[in-house]
């Protein structure tokens, strides 16, 4: 049976070493890289890992030192403004828009987070 002061003792101790504890983490910053597109992710795989493999050319993975945080619309590009705000309210580092329609939602949507229009090697 653990008596009262036993109890008191380890709080105590469990209190002193609770600072050298939290002392070695720190709060570190991800980028959150914005990525929005019609479709789904299965039928825009290729790209969503195209920019995952760019990204790690860079030093960057995804979900370690990055994050990718992308909306899809399906087939309505009249909802990219709202999925464009999302993005800008969860504070996206920057956006990658994959067609004219997303990347107009995005700038309208910010004036301060960085827009990148996703290249086709196919289309310019």
């Amino acid at each position: 049976m653990t008596t009262r002061r036993e109890l008191l003792l380890g709080f105590g101790a469990s209190a002193l070493t609770w600072p050298l504890a939290t002392h070695g983490q720190q709060c570190v910053n991800v980028p959150h890289v914005g990525y929005l597109s019609t479709g789904s992710p299965r039928s825009n795989a290729a790209f969503i890992n195209a920019l995952r493999d760019g990204l790690r050319e860079l030093g960057y993975v995804d979900g370690r030192n990055i994050v990718i945080d992308a909306r899809w619309v399906g087939d309505s590009p009249a909802d990219f403004p709202e999925a464009a705000a999302s993005l800008v309210k969860g504070k996206a580092s920057a956006i990658v828009g994959t067609c004219i329609p997303s990347t107009r939602a995005a700038k309208a949507a910010t004036q301060t987070i960085p827009i990148v229009k996703r290249s086709d090697p196919l289309n310019g």
